[in-house]
This record gives structure tokens, sequence and C-alpha cells, in this order.
């Protein structure tokens, strides 16, 4: 798997809202999944549309599984705009059938900007996947529709980026011959 490939699946573990169908024996878009959510706190403000939980929050959908101090979701007119976690560090994690292997990520803050399909992770942030590949840095912005990603520093967010490209159990067999 090219690393690509890898950071796609990484950021497309993040997005509960999204449309994303994992391979199995029968299919299942775990976007059409219940998402479940606990905290020890919601505040909900239906017609600003804005809900807060707070205090050891998890959220799960499918093998999707945030947890985070704080969550918000931005849903004007009932429809997702902005979903945005915190902590130190606010986490998530899903199992790809089709790989067969459970992708991370971490950060201060992770938002999901529905309009926009793009994901940033801010402050300590990391991506990484069973196996060992793996991208962190200050900041990492993700775009599904073009697959691009950004990785920096920001002026409150200084430091350099790094990457982990584990070659597969097959390329280390080829790489030998």
């Amino acid at each position: 798997m090219n690393l690509k490939t890898s950071i796609k699946l990484l950021i497309i573990a993040l997005m509960a809202t999204s449309h994303q169908a994992w391979s199995t024996e029968t299919v299942q878009d775990e976007s059409k999944l219940p998402i479940n959510i606990e905290a020890d706190r919601l505040d909900a403000q239906d017609q600003a549309g804005i809900s807060l939980y707070r205090g050891n929050v998890i959220a799960t959908q499918g093998s999707l599984v945030l947890k985070g101090d704080q969550l918000k979701i931005e849903h004007p007119q009932r429809q997702v705009q902005q979903v945005t976690i915190t902590g130190k560090p606010a986490t998530f994690r899903r199992f790809n059938t089709e790989e067969q292997q459970w992708i991370k990520g971490q950060a201060d803050t992770l938002i999901y900007y529905a309009n926009q399909k793009q994901v940033e992770l801010i402050g300590n942030a990391l991506l990484e996947q069973d196996g060992g590949n793996k991208v962190q840095g200050p900041k990492l912005q993700y775009d599904l529709e073009q697959q691009t990603i950004q990785a920096g520093a920001t002026t409150d967010k200084p430091g350099r980026v790094s990457v982990t490209i584990t070659p597969t159990e097959e390329a280390k067999k080829e790489g030998n011959r």
C-alpha cells in the first residue's frame, strides 16, 4: 500500500458522517449505522444547530471510535457542517476490513469540514495504521476529494513533519531476491 492510500484510509476513518463503504462478506455502509455518544454532559441547541458534549466523550459508529474531552457538532437545519473533537489528545480508531488492520489518529483538535470534505488535525497530530506507516506533525490537513495532504507548522504550532513508511512483508521478500 502506498503512502497516499494509507493517508486516505486514515483520514476516512475520522469521518463518522462521510459516505464510505468497507468491504465485508455483506457490504455495509457504516455511515448509515446509528451514532452513539456518551459524555458527562450535553448542551444541545437545536435551533442554533449546535450540540456540545463534554467530559469523557466517547462516540461510536460501527468500528469507528472517537474519544476526547469535548465533541462539538455544528448542524444548522440538522445538516452536519462541522465536527470538532478536542482532548489531550483527542483520538480515533477504525477497523478497515479491506486491509484487515486498525487505522488510528490523534491530535489536540480534530476537525471535519463536511461541505469542503476536508479534515484538520491540529496540535501533536499523528495518523498511523497497523504495520507502522505514519505521518505526524504540528498540523495535518487532508482534502478527501483531491486526495491531497498538507502537513507543517503554523504560527502557534511550530515543528517539523515526520513520515514513516514501513515496507510490507511482500515488499521485504521481493527486496531479498
